[in-house]
C-alpha cells in the first residue's frame, strides 16, 4: 500500500490525523519517500537534522498516552553501516532557486514527518529520491525492496 498526502503540512501530518491512518492500515511498520538534492542515487536515511522551521509535534503533545517531549534519536530503522543524514528544509526552500551548500544531502519533507509516526508508535524507513528519479522508478526501488 502507497500512501501519498495531498499536502506535507501541520494539519494532514498531525499525530490526531495519522492515529486515524493508523487505525485503517494492517502495519507498524511505514516506509517514506522524500525528494533529496546532491546525491544521484536513491539513498536510505537514517537521520535528519530539521532546519525546516516546523515541527508538527509542536502544539500537539502529548497525545493520547504519549510522552510531551519524545525522544527522536533512533527513529529510522537501521539496515546497513551506511548512515545517510539529511537536512530537511521544507517545500517552499526545496524548490527555491536559493543556493543550497553542495556538501550536504537537502530533503524536502522527512523530518517533518517521520517524526510524527515515530512518535505514533511507526517503526519507520526513509528513503531520499534525487529529483532526477522521482518517477517511475522510485515506486518501483519501493516495491522490489519493501
Amino acid at each position: 500500500m502507497i500512501i501519498w498526502p495531498d499536502e506535507v503540512s501541520p494539519t494532514t501530518c498531525s499525530p490526531k490525523n495519522l492515529v486515524e491512518l493508523k487505525k485503517v492500515v494492517d502495519t507498524n511498520t511505514i516506509t517514506i519517500l522524500d525528494r533529496i538534492k546532491n546525491k544521484n542515487s536513491i539513498t536510505r536515511i537514517y537521520g535528519h537534522i530539521n532546519k525546516s522551521g516546523q515541527n508538527f509535534l509542536v502544539g500537539n503533545t502529548p497525545f493520547l498516552d504519549k510522552p510531551q517531549f519524545p525522544d527522536m534519536s533512533n527513529i529510522y530503522v537501521l539496515r546497513s553501516n551506511q548512515k545517510t543524514t539529511v537536512h530537511t528544509i521544507g517545500r517552499e526552500r526545496y524548490l527555491s532557486t536559493e543556493t543550497l551548500n553542495n556538501e550536504i544531502i537537502w530533503s524536502e519533507s522527512i523530518a517533518l514527518v517521520a517524526t510524527v509516526f515515530s512518535y505514533l508508535g511507526f517503526t519507520t524507513e526513509g528513503f531520499g529520491v534525487p529529483d532526477q528519479k522521482t518517477n517511475e522508478s522510485a515506486t518501483q526501488f519501493l516495491i522490489n525492496n519493501s
